[in-house]
């Protein structure tokens, strides 16, 4: 019988404040095995997961030993509207026994409203 869950879910909602002319996303994480990101119900990124459909049990390409960190991973802007969003990811391990499960990530954002561009930190999720 295996240790733990195959796989894990997270979810947070936030707000983008007004009409926003233009985004640029950026995603920073950290994960153990493997993860898919969804803004909105759409998905946006994959981070060591085979391609094609995703199930509970799909297990991540191969087995991470040290969970790195990575900064600055450009995602599409296209499933954010403005109001309430929701960033959803599942995060998949490797193998059956595998106890061990790392997952944090944070999106920022440039948004562009009307003439004036700021940066803000949209969600953290650890």
């Amino acid at each position: 019988m295996p240790l733990g869950p195959a796989t894990y879910y997270f979810r947070k909602a936030f707000s983008l404040p007004g009409e926003v002319s233009s985004v640029d996303l950026k995603l920073d994480l950290a994960v153990d095995d493997g993860a898919v990101f969804y803004l909105n119900g759409t998905e946006v990124y994959r981070h060591n997961m085979p391609p094609g459909p995703v199930g509970y049990a799909t297990p991540a390409a191969s087995a991470v030993g040290d969970a790195a960190i990575l900064n600055g991973i450009s995602i599409p802007a296209g499933a954010l509207v403005s109001g309430d969003n929701v960033l959803a990811v599942e995060v998949h391990q490797a193998g059956p026994g595998d106890a061990g499960m790392i997952f944090g990530a944070g999106l920022n954002a440039v948004l562009t409203l009307a003439e004036l561009s700021t940066q803000r930190t949209l969600v953290g999720v650890a």
